[in-house]
């Protein structure tokens, strides 16, 4: 390989990565999908690297690779943001231009320069930032390839899709408590369908809108509906109670601690809290929407 194609590009030992640590996009590019910039720099490099001669032709086919690879380039720093890249590369597009219209001369080693200075300046520039790698686990929770809820509470619970999203994505770096954090507002959002599947309004008033005064009318509606203890044997009778159970054990020893500044998780505790919060709000999902559709049964067992 060229002087030329390999000036400039660097590779890490992928053994030495740590998922969490910052890393400079140029020492993992391979690690990345901006590995396609790599092969792309790589190819311009030894396809322009053709000898000494400033004023050797090109052939219309490696003209046309060659401008096929600085466009593809263009592109890609244009979207990562490379400014004196991508305006290298245009000026080498109009160069590679002008000399298939048959002006200009020069055409191989003004390329092969300005090959070199791309790659260059696309090293600064990236160096010049810092980006986090990602283990395949982690990643799962950054880009979930199936809603990390499953499809059915997508769809019948939209309003949740920011807090789940921002929950998976705080997995993912680590951020455990604002991960508890999203999954408590996530649990609000059970708690409302859960009142509305009961008939209960809305509260109105501030002071109502808090979990325990929330909790107290489910607990009141559930009373109302199923006053025996025979009544909620089965049906929508066992279920309430076994959903009015689990928020209220939620309440203190997660959602309440969670709004304490004192109180933080460990990676661990908010992978424990997130499967059972997903447990539940699934369960909860399989009964009803987040408006509460169906209402739930009055008097006997359904």
């Amino acid at each position: 390989m060229s002087k030329l194609a390999t000036a400039g590009l660097e590779t890490c030992n992928p053994a030495t990565w740590d998922s969490r640590r910052l890393w400079s996009l140029w020492d993992i590019m391979e690690k990345f999908d901006a590995g396609r910039l790599v092969e792309t720099i790589h190819r311009l490099a030894c396809a322009v690297a053709l000898g000494t001669n400033d004023a050797a032709p090109l052939s219309s086919g490696m003209r046309s690779a060659i401008r096929n690879d600085f466009a593809e380039l263009a592109a890609e720093c244009e979207r990562l943001g490379l400014l004196v890249p991508t305006h290298q590369c245009g000026t080498a597009l109009k160069l590679i231009d002008l000399a298939a219209s048959g002006v200009g001369a020069g055409e191989t080693g003004a390329l092969a320069r300005l090959a070199a200075m791309v790659s260059s300046n696309i090293h600064i520039e990236m160096s010049a930032r810092k980006y986090f790698s990602l283990s395949p686990e982690n990643a799962k929770f950054y880009e979930p390839k199936e809603p990390l809820f499953g499809k059915d509470f997508e769809t019948k619970f939209p309003s949740a899709a920011y807090e789940i999203d921002e929950c998976g994505k705080c997995v993912a770096f680590d951020r455990s408590t604002a991960a508890v954090f999203h999954l408590m507002r996530v649990m609000e959002i059970g708690v409302r369908a859960t009142a509305r599947c009961l008939d209960i309004p809305d509260p109105l008033k501030p002071a109502e809108r808090n979990w325990g005064f929330i909790l107290g009318a489910i607990k009141k509606g559930i009373d109302g509906r199923w006053p025996n203890t025979a009544d909620r044997h089965a049906g929508d009778g066992a279920l309430f109670e076994e959903v009015y159970a689990s928020l209220d054990a939620v309440r203190n020893p997660w959602r309440n601690a969670t709004m304490h500044v004192e109180n933080k998780y460990t990676p661990e505790e908010a992978e424990h809290i997130f499967v059972a919060v997903r447990g539940f709000m699934k369960k909860l999902s399989s009964r009803m929407d987040e408006g509460g559709k169906p209402l739930a049964s009055t008097g006997q067992p359904s």
